[in-house]
């Protein structure tokens, strides 16, 4: 009897303890999000493009579902950086080898090692690349008029073209430096749904033309009116701008879209 009796007391501080234990972790794991990085579950690409808005005054279109997991290297990544291919070929030598090899460039290389996989810009980019307006003029972060002459990527060659999107609450971003199977539109706004997006000629702050051209997205030539309504709300004249319209073709078939991301809460922009 004296046993049973000396062995309950310690049987009930030891099932306090192991609650107390049980308790502390179970508040521990929900401070920490359960173990989930924050923001994973309302934001589909994570936390670093938390403030984008995946709803808002405009319409959402969706990428076109052909181009999902474009920034994601291919599964099979054997053929990437392999630097074993035969140094003499048939009529050559290894000294013609060795010399071609001389004149390729350090990004050349680099694009040898690495996969192509579309960039995806973050909240930082793309605050970056933020088209506003003053004085009358589209400037970039700095202050500065956009034009490619100015921009500090260098594309004079581009004529003042530049890509552009806008998402659903109206901000507009913009990128002088469309680069094939690098930098598309969906670059600007990671794959997620936007309002508008097509192309621009910006010259020295002047808005000169608008289009729908987006392969990645191809909205409908009525996006632009929000476009261009948007950019009289931030004080830019758009009369003079030329509008040209990218029409859907008659034959063209209807393409499969990427579902729409739902958020779980409203984001505080």
């Amino acid at each position: 009897m004296n046993n049973t009796a000396s062995q309950q007391p310690r049987a009930s501080f030891l099932w306090s303890l192991w609650s107390s234990l049980l308790i502390t972790l179970l508040i521990t794991l929900s401070a920490c999000g359960g173990g989930r990085n924050i923001g994973a579950g309302d934001d589909p690409r994570g936390a670093a493009h938390r403030s984008y808005p995946l709803s808002g005054r405009y319409t959402p279109i969706t990428m076109l579902a052909k181009y999902a997991g474009e920034d994601q290297p291919p599964m099979d990544m054997s053929g990437y950086g392999d630097e074993s291919t035969e140094a003499t070929s048939e009529g050559g030598s290894e000294g013609e080898s060795e010399e071609s090899s001389e004149k390729t460039t350090d990004k050349e290389s680099t694009s040898q090692s690495e996969p192509d996989v579309v960039l995806y810009w973050d909240d930082v980019q793309r605050a970056e690349h933020l088209i506003r307006v003053r004085d009358g003029k589209l400037i970039d972060a700095q202050g500065a008029p956009l034009d490619p002459h100015l921009d500090k990527e260098g594309h004079e060659e581009r004529g003042g073209s530049a890509i552009f999107v806008m998402d659903l609450v109206g901000n507009i971003y913009y990128c002088f430096d469309q680069r094939y199977g690098r930098l598309h539109h969906s670059t600007l706004s990671a794959g997620l749904p936007v309002a508008s997006a097509g192309e621009l000629v910006i010259i020295n702050g002047e808005l000169i033309s608008i289009s729908n051209a987006s392969g990645h997205y191809r909205p409908a030539p009525e996006t632009l009116d929000l476009v261009l309504g948007r950019l009289k709300e931030l004080g830019l004249n758009v009369d003079k701008t030329e509008r040209f319209e990218i029409l859907p073709k008659k034959d063209e078939p209807e393409y499969e879209r990427l579902p729409r991301p739902l958020p779980s809460r409203e984001r505080a922009r």
